[in-house]
Parts: structure tokens; sequence; C-alpha cells
């Protein structure tokens, strides 16, 4: 989103960089996604973390919490029931906070609503944006408050130049979970891909507090503000707050709106050390490729000076 929305934020989306015209319009977060991401506007999908713990086995008719020898009759168990990630169909990484980031509305998510939404994922995964609308439309009209679906359809709407109706979408979670962090980001979202860098701004600290990720965005689409406000030292030390909080580098971005803001400020020689490591950490080679041809930009001014 240095300048849209994949960096929005694309669900796989190809960012142009216009090193000719000596663009300093920043890659839009939206840009990249995770392996599940599709959409046009925004960041990646959610990380999905397992753990493995081993523990002592215990044999048939055994009570772990008894003494060794001791014979009790067996337990039955009731497993418990299984959150689907909804979220991670959504255009942003939410790593460490992935269960914090879930709204409490989720668990009564009917199935029929459920699938609806699993079409408008694949649908919008596959840029077919009618498609994704619709089926995002039945799963609300399944289950009214199914805050991710309203999530999606804010999306859908957004990439169909719709906003007014994707302003709504994006607002109806926050009526019956305010601590549920995707509306907050969609609607920066929008705001980014509006242009409304000042509404951006205020619009941060809506969400900055509410956890790891939320942090995380907040510094993000602050630096992003500032920068397109002309403010450089704010946000050299937005972005830069941004980057430390992610641990996993799943946003390369960062590193790039990082590498725009240092040659604004005239140092090349940074500049050049952040594009390298969006290099490194960029998922795709159209990304890699371009990131190659601004690096060469940077050379040619650094040797002119």
């Amino acid at each position: 989103m240095v300048g849209s929305r994949y960096l929005r934020p694309s669900y796989s989306v190809i960012v142009v960089i216009c090193i000719l015209c000596f663009s300093v319009s920043a890659l839009p977060i939206r840009a990249q996604r995770g392996a599940s991401g599709g959409g046009s506007r925004g960041i990646g999908g959610g990380i999905a973390t397992s753990t493995n713990t081993t523990f002592p086995p215990v044999e048939p008719g055994m009570n772990p919490n008894t003494e060794p020898g001791t014979i009790v009759p067996a337990t039955k168990t009731t497993q418990k029931p299984v959150v689907n990630d909804d979220e991670s169909c959504l255009p942003w990484n939410l790593p460490a906070v992935q269960a914090a980031s879930v709204s409490v509305t989720s668990l009564g998510v009917t199935g029929k609503a459920r699938s609806q939404y699993q079409k408008a994922c694949d649908a919008f995964r596959k840029k077919k944006l009618a498609d994704a609308e619709q089926h995002s439309r039945d799963a609300i009209q399944q289950y009214p408050k199914y805050p991710a679906a309203w999530v999606m359809l804010g999306e859908v709407l957004g990439d169909e130049q719709k906003m007014e109706e994707a302003h709504e979408a994006c607002m109806q979670p926050m009526k019956t979970d305010a601590k549920y962090l995707p509306p907050y980001l969609c609607l920066a979202g929008l705001l980014e891909n509006e242009k409304r860098w000042n509404d951006l701004l205020d619009w941060t600290d809506r969400f900055r507090g509410m956890n790891e990720a939320g942090d995380m965005y907040s510094n993000y689409y602050q630096a992003l503000a500032f920068f397109q406000l002309h403010k450089l030292p704010e946000a050299q030390k937005s972005v830069s707050a941004a980057i430390t909080m992610d641990t996993l580098h799943h946003q390369p971005y960062f590193y790039f709106l990082l590498s725009q803001i240092y040659r604004q400020q005239g140092d090349v020689v940074d500049a050049t050390a952040q594009i390298q490591q969006f290099m490194k950490y960029a998922s795709t080679r159209q990304d890699k490729d371009s990131a190659k041809e601004y690096l060469s930009e940077l050379q040619s001014e650094q040797n002119l000076k």
C-alpha cells in the first residue's frame, strides 16, 4: 500500500515501481499477500501456526493424574469445537495474535453461511469480483452478524470502486465487536485507496493498542500517511517501528517504503540497503525483478554524486 491498498495489503498483485518517471508513490501494503491471498488491494493472508508437544504415553484405563499402577475407569472426553479461521482469507497477516483477532460472533456462524463465505474467498482469489460480492452477501443473508463476511464484502466493494458501500460494509462488524481488528484495517485500506492521507493518519489511532498486529499495521499506515504528506522524519520513525514488529518478515513492503523515505531524504546509501532487504524477503519473481530495476536507478544516482 505504499500507494494502494496486498500493501493491499493486491491477494497477489503485481507491484509496478515507476522508476523511469522517478515516481515516489509508495507500494500498496496489500500487494504482499500470503499463499491464500488474491485480491487487488490487500496484504497477506492469515498465518496459521502449530505447536508439536509430546507427552508421556498413557496406557488404556490409566488416569495420567494418578499415581503409577492405579487403575481408574477411563472417562469419555468431548472434543472441543474447532473455529474455522475465516480471517486467513482476508488480506492481512495476523500471526502472533490470530486468536485475539477472531471475533466472538464468529462462534455462531452457520454451516450454510460459512459455505458461502468460502465461495466468496475462492472468487476473490480469482479476482471474480461480481461472484465474490454475491457470495459475501449470501453469507451475510444466512448470518447477518458474520464479521469476516462483512469485511470481505467491504474488500470486494472497494476493489469494485464502490467506495461508499465499501465503507458501510467494513464498519458493520464494529457494531457487535469493537475489538475485532479486520474492519479497522479494511477502512484504513479504503482511506489509502482514496488518498485521504489526513483521515488515514487520524484513523490509525483507532486501532493502536488493540493488539500486536494492530500496532504493527497502525505504524505502517501512519508511516504511509506521513510519507504522502511529506513528513519524512515522522514516516521513517513509524515504518521502522512496523519493521521491528514484523519479526517474521511477512511484509517486505515495509522495507520498500523505508527505502523510498531515505531516497526522498537524499540518502541513497540507506535507500539501497532497504531495497536489498525488500529483495531478500520478497516472495514473487515479479517483485524481485522490479526491485532490481529500482536498485539500478539508486545505484545510478549514487554514481552521479
